[in-house]
Parts: C-alpha cells; sequence; structure tokens
C-alpha cells in the first residue's frame, strides 16, 4: 500500500530572509576589511606563529557567503526551504520509541 506522506512544514517568511540576505552582505564586508587589518597587523609582528588570525576572516567570509546564497534564495524561490517539517506519528514513527519498545 503506497501511503501518501502527510508532513507540514514551517518556512521562513521572504522579508526575515530578504533582510538575512543583506546582513549576510554586511558580513561579508566586514570580514574582508577584518582580514586585510589582521594580515597587515600579522605580517608586521616579528612572530611567525600568529599568522592564524587572517584565516579566521577567511573562513567568516566563505560562511557569510553561504548564508547569502540561502537567505537570497529563500526570499526569490518559489520552493523555499523549510526550518522545520512536522509528520504525524502513522506515517512517520518516532525511531526512539521503536527503539526502546515504547
Amino acid at each position: 500500500m503506497n501511503r501518501r506522506r502527510r508532513t507540514t512544514s514551517i518556512k521562513p517568511g521572504r522579508s526575515p530572509s530578504l533582510m538575512g540576505g543583506i546582513a549576510s552582505i554586511a558580513a561579508i564586508v566586514f570580514g574582508i576589511l577584518w582580514t586585510i587589518m589582521a594580515y597587515r597587523i600579522v605580517s608586521a609582528l616579528p612572530l611567525g606563529g600568529l599568522n592564524i588570525f587572517p584565516l579566521f576572516g577567511v573562513v567568516f567570509v566563505i560562511l557569510s557567503i553561504a548564508m547569502a546564497a540561502y537567505n537570497f534564495r529563500n526570499a526569490t524561490a518559489k520552493d523555499k526551504y523549510s526550518i522545520v517539517e512536522i509528520a504525524t506519528n502513522d506515517v512517520e514513527p518516532d525511531a526512539l520509541n521503536e527503539q526502546f519498545g515504547r
């Protein structure tokens, strides 16, 4: 028997997603400026072990780009990503209840 999956999805609104995308662009700009500043400070120091600090900025920029892509897609796409998916027990039983015999 082929059961139709009954689920409910909760999705973010377009306005919060757009605002998240704009905030992500601001984070990208901040991350780039911070990385440049950290590189200039570290390159002027005689210690060679502190060269890892500019890499934090690079990671921050990469994560901000991913957040911007996610938020702008949610703001403009017809089929948005869902935050939470709710399924009834008859469609998708609780795995922990099956494992522990409840």
